[in-house]
């Protein structure tokens, strides 16, 4: 992207929505922000919660990734002017900043950071769905459960003063076993197999990385470039991959 921006991107990205005259909205856990094959009238910046993303293929859903704070949902199709190739749904409840298509379209005219950014995060969102639908494809039903808590950990979670990271967000095994795409009892066999070894622990419903947990280690280590690329503090073109960093898994929303 062509200039440097003073102020990260999801700070740039909201002050640019609310001078475009966009309209604040709370959406529940489990409410539709987007549906695949839908031809929208607008963006919707989130501000607060995550969102996943999902996609049929072959007749069956499979999980596209996580928004969180700064994640312009639906900007890909209505730069396009196509319909989504995902759904999005809250895993949270959430507030969102809507802007309709005509706004949006003139912010990127007249933003030129703003603009730059966006048509990066376009480009990028093309190339990477093909690699995430094929990880998806070969991964065993253990590593789509760890990429599923690396992602939801990188979006929502807290560091505590022991080194453990806890998951803001409640998650049951029902969920694991949707998100991830396979049987509850899978889901519940491999998540016991991780609280049995220590590297994952569930207080009250509410499940923690450990200090020291493998998790921990590739969460540093893989989603430097989640964290990265949602709150970048500039706007330069090359969101390539880096060895040793993690790039989100996304598909055009």
């Amino acid at each position: 992207m062509a200039a440097a921006c003073p102020r990260a991107i999801d700070d740039l990205l909201q002050a640019s929505f609310a001078g475009a005259r966009a309209k604040t909205r709370e959406v529940r856990a489990g409410a539709m922000l987007l549906r695949q094959g839908q031809r929208l009238t607008g963006v919707e910046l989130i501000l607060s919660g995550v969102v996943y993303l999902e996609s049929l293929t072959a007749g069956q859903p499979v999980l596209l990734g996580f928004r969180g704070r700064g994640w312009p949902l639906g900007a890909a199709s209505v730069m396009l002017h196509t319909p989504t190739r995902t759904s999005a749904k809250a895993l949270n409840d959430c507030t969102v900043l809507t802007i309709a298509a005509a706004d949006f379209h003139r912010l990127r005219r007249n933003n030129a950071a703003c603009a730059a950014w966006l048509q990066a995060m376009q480009s990028w969102e093309v190339e990477d769905q093909l690699r995430k639908i094929r990880m998806w494809a070969v991964s065993s039903c253990q590593q789509r459960l760890d990429q599923l808590l690396v992602e939801l950990v990188a979006l929502a979670s807290e560091e505590k003063p022991d080194g453990s990271i806890r998951l803001t967000v409640p998650m049951a095994v029902e969920q694991f076993s949707c998100l991830a795409s396979m049987r509850r009892e899978t889901a519940s066999r491999h998540l016991g197999a991780r609280l049995k070894a220590g590297t994952l622990v569930r207080t009250k419903g509410w499940f923690s990385v450990p200090a020291g947990s493998d998790l921990i280690t590739r969460v540093r280590r893989e989603c430097a470039g989640l964290v990265h690329v949602v709150r970048c503090a500039d706007t330069r073109p090359a969101i390539a991959h880096q060895p040793g960093h993690f790039e989100p898994e996304i598909l055009s929303a």
